[in-house]
């Protein structure tokens, strides 16, 4: 018998192994999500959506009257068109990332999943906090056309409300759309269950309401608006003991970390399913 051949030596690699660079992931990231707000096409529907806003917000909304106009802002476009929509991109965005073929490119790419889906979220909430800023410039310019008193001043509170609310809807439309494929069931018993349910229980219990939260931010504006000039302005009771605008921003903003943390927790443990193989 003839002796066995000695191993040959493994070649040397021609050049060094290279960790992965999260910051390039997230340029990537972003490139690839901004890009699906370019087309022409999504802006006209935009638009189409304004004109309707428009034309509800100026048909509802009587002239002069500040009270009506900040109460249907906090409880019509901020407590119920805001977070509907919000949450529908968030969840459509991240479905649309979980299709057969869109996984078989993702996990291929050298970057973790909990690092593409906290850079997903950030990317997309940039990206439609952009777009919700045309909204906001739509209920202002009605504002102005209704000669609302006390509306500059209300701007900068206007604005934080709308902030807070795209991102917190925005994460818990991520974290639905990767828990179940069939996110809008999830969000409807949501809606039902904590929204139009702990929200309305008179207890700390309603805090878990994220628009309550947003209308009872904007109750200061509403509430002075309703004093007649020269008298004082009562105490909002509405708001418990070291609530307001930051305390608001805060609690929203808790919510939103921790649906994202969620979130990314089970898309970093979930199996997914590719394209089928092609014979």
């Amino acid at each position: 018998m003839s002796a066995p051949s000695p191993a040959l030596p493994s070649p040397a690699l021609p050049f060094p192994r290279v960790a992965p660079n999260q910051w390039h992931a997230f340029g990537g990231v972003w490139r690839l999500t901004y890009r699906r707000w370019l087309p022409w096409r999504s802006w006209l529907v935009c638009a189409g959506l304004l004109g309707v806003l428009a034309g509800i917000a100026a048909t509802t909304n009587p002239k002069g009257d500040a009270s009506a106009y900040f109460d249907w802002f906090g409880s019509f476009f901020l407590g119920v068109l805001v977070p509907i929509l919000a949450f529908l991109s968030g969840a459509g965005a991240l479905r649309d990332d979980l299709k057969p073929g869109a996984v078989d490119y993702l996990f291929t790419r050298p970057v973790r999943r909990p690092v593409y889906l906290v850079s997903r979220y950030v990317c997309h909430l940039a990206c439609a906090q952009l777009t919700y800023l045309s909204a906001f410039g739509v209920m202002v310019a009605v504002g102005i056309y209704r000669e609302i008193p006390g509306l500059a001043a209300g701007l900068p509170l206007l604005l934080l409300a709308q902030v807070l609310t795209v991102a917190a809807f925005v994460a818990l439309g991520v974290l639905c759309a990767v828990v179940v494929s069939r996110y809008l069931i999830v969000g409807l018993c949501y809606a039902g269950l904590v929204e139009a349910g702990a929200g309305l229980i008179p207890t700390q219990l309603n805090r878990l309401s994220m628009t309550r939260q947003i209308r009872e931010l904007l109750e200061p504006l509403a509430g002075a608006a309703s004093v007649p000039a020269g008298a004082s302005v009562p105490a909002v009771t509405a708001l418990p003991p070291g609530a307001g605008p930051w305390g608001t921003a805060l609690h929203l903003g808790v919510f939103a970390v921790v649906f994202v943390a969620l979130a990314a927790l089970v898309f970093s443990r979930k199996e997914f399913s590719g394209a089928p193989g092609r014979e």
